[in-house]
């Protein structure tokens, strides 16, 4: 299989706080623009193919601020919209790698994770192109971890590396099974470099260690509490970047 059939379901750049479905998923979305603008340099695209036996969805953050950033953001989210519906993760995201390193700005990049749901199977695909890991909560062993990038693809360069950096980047997809209930977090590097006045990241450390408190809690309600755990880290200092966080879970 070389081409799937997919509908959008939702996609943008712009500030954004809503619940979002999928067969055999349901999410909460939530994207907040740096500097309360309208749109920001964080993208996100969540389609459904082949009748909504697979579940794609992709989260990616342009460097950089302002106008400029925002309008590339959108070009990479047409990128996503002209190319999601090829099969193979690697092969969709050396074409983006390709198409935005042609179009960028001077030093711009992009981080971005593309995911892949099965609605009958659970299976969940995931490849990181630069991107901060994705935590899943498996509700069997009542744990949160951090799905790590796999490096077994390299064929003598730099895997995984971000959009626009390197022409010819390969890209490696890794899947684990989820149970209905477990949950998968993706985010943008708002979260984790968040600093407070003292220029202390929050980090994943933090991340790791507020997300126990989150045992049975339903995607909108893990958002929320992010972004309080990060609004309070930060405290008085300015915020100095995009903050997206898509929660998906496996209903059942």
């Amino acid at each position: 299989m070389d081409e799937l059939s997919c509908v959008e379901l939702w996609g943008g750049n712009h500030s954004v706080d809503t619940e979002v479905k999928a067969p055999g998923l349901r999410g909460w979305l939530s994207s907040r623009p740096y500097a309360s603008s309208a749109r920001g340099g964080d993208v996100y695209y969540l389609s459904s193919c082949s009748d909504g036996a697979l579940t794609r969805a992709s989260v990616a953050d342009v460097s950089g601020h302002g106008i400029s950033v925002a309008r590339l953001a959108l070009r990479l989210r047409d990128m996503m919209r002209n190319h999601i519906e090829t099969f193979d993760h690697a092969s969709v995201l050396r074409a983006l790698n390709s198409e935005f390193g042609e179009g960028r700005g001077d030093g711009a990049f992009a981080t971005a994770i593309l995911v892949s749901f099965y609605r009958d199977t659970g299976d969940f695909l995931y490849s990181l192109a630069g991107h901060p890991m994705p935590l899943w909560y498996s509700i069997a062993e009542k744990t949160w971890r951090f799905l790590h990038a796999d490096d077994s693809c390299d064929v003598g360069g730099t895997p995984n590396l971000p959009l626009g950096v390197l022409s010819g980047t390969n890209y490696c997809q890794t899947f684990v099974q989820l149970a209905p209930g477990d949950v998968v977090i993706l985010y943008t590097d708002g979260v984790v470099e968040a600093k407070n006045i003292k220029g202390e990241q929050f980090g994943f450390d933090n991340l790791a260690r507020m997300v126990p408190s989150m045992e049975g809690a339903c995607p909108e309600e893990i958002c929320r509490r992010i972004h309080q755990g990060v609004d309070r880290h930060r405290g008085r200092a300015t915020i100095e970047d995009d903050v997206t966080i898509l929660a998906l879970q496996r209903a059942g």
